[in-house]
């Protein structure tokens, strides 16, 4: 196969005395200790209670429901049961609006969580 032909193209060299207009993206990085200070309470607060929907789902019944449609539905190659795993189905729900909120109000410090980055409910459906 045979080489494209060159195209000319002009470069344009920036200059190392070039600041970009956006203070984000001018590298003199200052660092804010109150961001880090809530970053840091706010996942000890959640790592701390997380474990909250485990204990719980101690709590909760499985239900036994007897039906061979349900066995049949739920077999698998080492689970052959009529028993509905509703502790664990409690636990991983609790555990995922738990998650959904650490993000929304940790990471992404949104103050209704239900709306997003531009504080529009229409990305939320």
């Amino acid at each position: 196969m045979e080489n494209p032909p060159a195209t000319d193209r002009q470069f344009t060299v920036v200059p190392a005395s070039y600041k970009p207009s956006r203070k984000n993206l001018q590298g003199e990085v200052k660092v804010d200790c109150s961001y880090l200070l809530y970053c840091m309470f706010g996942t000890v607060f959640f790592f701390i209670f997380s474990p909250l929907f485990v204990n719980l789902a101690n709590y909760v019944p499985n239900i036994d429901t007897g039906s061979p449609l349900f066995e049949s539905w739920y077999y698998r190659y080492t689970v052959n049961t009529t028993w509905f795993p509703l502790a664990q189905f409690v636990m991983f729900m609790g555990l995922t609006i738990y998650g959904w909120a650490f993000i929304n109000l940790v990471n992404c410090q949104r103050s209704n969580p239900f709306t997003d980055g531009n504080n529009s409910y229409r990305s939320f459906k």
